[in-house]
């Protein structure tokens, strides 16, 4: 298998012997599914941030102790409020640098690098953007067949009203 898609590799991490590791690969397989889910992209930066945060929350749980050991400081519940409130500040940083999508321009531009520089599936997003009659929601983008011939028979399909699979 060859693929730069952080939801296919994760999806292939076979279950591990050690069940703690198990219980870490469990979250990253999930974390770049649920980011597949909501965005489609930026699996591959979910895995690798989701990576991190294990290891260093691992650390750190390490160093602090249990809280149910003796002398232990380390508090569950304040650990996870913490992640709360980082992942709130993160947002909003990272909402400050964000640049909205005002042209037809910048759409086939986001297309081309969010499709590896498939001409095609920029152009199907900028007639996507360009129809005002047409919202992401109602528009089905995909491949005709098999998963590995999408990018032969990338296609564009306007359904008016319902359409059901």
């Amino acid at each position: 298998m060859s693929t730069k898609d952080g939801v296919t590799v994760a999806r292939h991490i076979k279950m591990l012997h050690n069940p703690v590791m198990n219980i870490g690969s469990k979250l990253l397989i999930d974390a770049a599914d649920r980011t597949n889910e909501e965005s489609g992209d930026g699996t591959t930066s979910c895995t690798v941030i989701a990576r991190a945060f294990i290891e260093n929350a691992s650390k750190y749980m390490s160093a602090r102790g249990r809280s149910d050991q003796a002398g232990g400081s380390f508090n569950p519940a304040s650990f996870r409020r913490g992640v709360q409130e980082s992942v709130q500040l993160l947002c909003k940083e990272i909402d400050s640098f964000s640049t909205p999508v005002t042209s037809s321009d910048q759409v086939y531009q986001v297309g081309m690098v969010a499709s590896n520089h498939d001409k095609r599936i920029a152009d199907i997003l900028v007639e996507i953007y360009e129809n005002e009659q047409l919202t992401m929601q109602a528009v089905s983008i995909g491949g005709h067949g098999s998963e590995s011939s999408f990018r032969d028979k990338a296609c564009l399909d306007i359904v008016q009203g319902y359409s059901f699979d």
